[in-house]
């Protein structure tokens, strides 16, 4: 339950949430403007009024209404890890230029329209390598392995192991290298 009554701050207002651990504790919801977006943000506080820790939510701007929860979440991920110019080299040695969007579109790799996070860690054991899809849900689509290190993103086709899940065998199919 959510009052409308001044908190703390003046940009907050007081809840009837408890803490979980210590039934003294409380919570408040408030907001926070910066120069790059507004942040719902949940505070916790003590019984002595001091903040003891906040979670800050942001808005996914290009959702609309009739879209899934899941563009939104998908649309957060691609924004903060995958969005970008890339210089890619495959195994051949060829350097050609790919550029990912916030909104899962991919250009400059042959013949891909469209790249997809796998974000549904309850299918593979936590061992598998994280996973992206390319053209997923046509007859096209092609699911590898991928790993962040740094400025790179190595893409690689997953083995299979004995119970029939991935495992990493990484054998880099190519290399995305962000461009600054």
């Amino acid at each position: 339950i959510l009052f409308f009554r001044q908190g703390q701050s003046s940009n907050a207002l007081v809840t009837k949430i408890n803490g979980f651990d210590d039934q003294n504790d409380f919570y408040e919801l408030g907001y926070l403007l910066n120069d790059a977006d507004t942040f719902l943000v949940l505070h916790h506080y003590n019984k002595n009024k001091k903040l003891i820790d906040e979670t800050k939510y942001i808005r996914v701007n290009e959702v609309q209404p009739s879209k899934s929860l899941e563009y939104g979440f998908q649309y957060a991920v691609n924004k903060k890890l995958f969005s970008g110019t890339y210089a890619a080299i495959d195994t051949t040695g060829q350097e050609f230029i790919v550029s990912l969007t916030n909104d899962g579109r991919i250009s400059g790799l042959p013949n891909r329209s469209t790249f997809y996070i796998l974000t549904d860690f309850v299918t593979e054991d936590e061992e598998s390598p994280d996973q992206i899809c390319f053209d997923i849900q046509t007859s096209g689509q092609d699911c590898y392995g991928f790993e962040m290190r740094g400025d790179t993103i190595s893409i690689f086709k997953p083995q299979k192991n004995k119970k029939d899940t991935t495992n990493q065998a990484n054998e880099v199919i190519f290399n995305l290298i962000k461009q600054k």
